[in-house]
Parts: C-alpha cells; structure tokens; sequence
C-alpha cells in the first residue's frame, strides 16, 4: 500500500499545478550588432608591378622615324581620402602618390640593325586625385571612380657616333583616369 499512495500523491500533484510564473526574472535581448560603415578618412599604402607603352617620334637629318616600346618595373605609394555613406551608396575622393621605376629602351630609329642612336624612357613617379561613388554590402564595397592623372617622365637619348652623344629631358604630363573596382573592410576602421 505505500508504494500505491506515493503513486496517487504524485500523480495528484502533477494534475493540480498550475503554470508557474517567475515575475522577477528579467527578459535581457542582445543588442543588433551596428551596421558598418564606410563615412570616414582613410589612409594606406600600395605596392606592385606596372607597364607603360613608350612612343615617340625621332626627326633627324631630314628624315622621321616613329618608334614605341615597352617600360616594366615596380611602384608603390601611398593613397588617402574620404568617404561619406547614404544607405548603401558611399561617396568620395581620394588621392594617390607612387614612385615608379618603369623603364624601357630601344633603339630610336625602329628596324636600325646597328645600335647608333638610342632611346630610353623612364617613369619616376605618378599620382591622380579622383572621386568616386560606390556600393556597400556591410564590409564589401564596389565602386567607380574618375579623375586626373599625372606622370613625370625622363627621356634619354645616346648618340654613339664620334663623338659620342646624350641628352636628357624630362617632362611631367597630365591626363584622365578611370577605374572600377571592390575593397573589403577588414577591419573597423
């Protein structure tokens, strides 16, 4: 008989609770994690390889002589610039400096078979400032961006004939740019 009344006693128990409320503990949610964003100055730095196409026009004794080649090295520099974020859209400026050591040569007279006359042409250093406008999804941000370009260039040019000769110009010119492009935010700021 014990064992049956510790059965009807908890069965009892188990039909007459009711729900239990805990009016004292507090219901805490996480926060929403901020979204990132893009507003803000930004500084960094660059590094790689690069080529130029080299063209130029050679007239001399009574003759002109179009020749083009190509320059390779490395550059690297440092940008910096602004970006202000609506929604999704992000809007800036930025600029760039880099040093340049793209360096080519060849003869100045294309086809010469004897090496008389040459030509060299030498990249020091290139910079532009452009804006842009990109895309941002959370870190992730596509862009555009537009703006003018500037390249400073040293021309070399050896005579070797007697007596032996050279010359050396520099010029620095200015163009446009365009580019596209995706940058990942690695970190916060």
């Amino acid at each position: 008989m014990g064992r049956s009344l510790v059965a009807i006693v908890a069965f009892a128990g188990l039909v007459t609770a009711g729900p239990v409320a805990a009016a004292d503990l507090l219901y805490k949610t996480t926060p929403a994690a901020p979204a990132f964003s893009w507003t803000g100055f930004y500084v960094g730095a660059h590094a790689g390889a690069g080529w130029s196409l080299n063209e130029q026009t050679f007239t001399g004794g009574g003759a002109t002589n179009e020749n083009n080649y190509t320059g390779t090295g490395v550059l690297g520099g440092a940008q910096a610039g602004f970006n202000y974020q609506a929604g999704p859209w992000v809007f800036g400026a930025e600029a760039q400096l880099g040093w340049a050591g793209l360096d080519g040569k060849d003869h100045c007279i294309a086809g010469s078979p004897v090496a008389l006359l040459n030509c060299r042409t030498k990249t020091d250093w290139l910079g532009t400032a452009a804006a842009r406008i990109g895309f941002a999804f959370d870190r992730t941000m596509i862009f555009v961006k537009g703006g003018g370009a500037w390249v400073h260039d040293t021309y070399d040019l050896s005579f070797f004939a007697l007596p032996p000769r050279s010359d050396r110009v520099d010029e620095t010119r200015m163009g446009w740019m365009f580019g596209t492009g995706a940058e990942y935010a690695f970190y916060g700021n």
